[in-house]
């Protein structure tokens, strides 16, 4: 459940399955979203500010435990750690961590 979050259909639609990191170029696609905080590139979706760590942590969590599923590049992995430096775990992530603990069994060790 640690990767499991909440989205509005047409965001997640809207994004495919593009993968998060850092947009250089934003393109002008799906203007209708730009409430939402995401910011599209040609082949690249990047969150706002405020959730980037949640992100990255989901990312990183997927890849530590499920590395021949999960497999990110050295710049993927560069960038959601440079995320999860800049957007630390709220208190909120860190009670979302908790529930997540007692129902499956184990933390995500990128929330501490």
């Amino acid at each position: 459940m640690h990767n499991l979050f909440p989205e509005l259909g047409d965001v997640n639609g809207a994004r495919g399955s593009e993968p998060m990191g850092t947009v250089t170029n934003p393109t002008p696609r799906h203007r209708e979203l730009a409430g939402c905080g995401l910011t599209f590139g040609e082949h690249t979706v990047e969150p706002r500010p405020g959730v980037r760590g949640d992100v990255a942590r989901a990312y990183l969590y997927m890849n530590d435990v499920y590395p021949d599923l999960v497999v990110l590049t050295d710049e993927a992995r560069a960038t959601y750690e440079q995320w999860h430096t800049s957007d630390p775990p709220d208190e909120l992530e860190h009670a979302r961590n908790r529930m997540i603990h007692a129902e499956q069994g184990n933390e995500n060790p990128w929330i501490r």
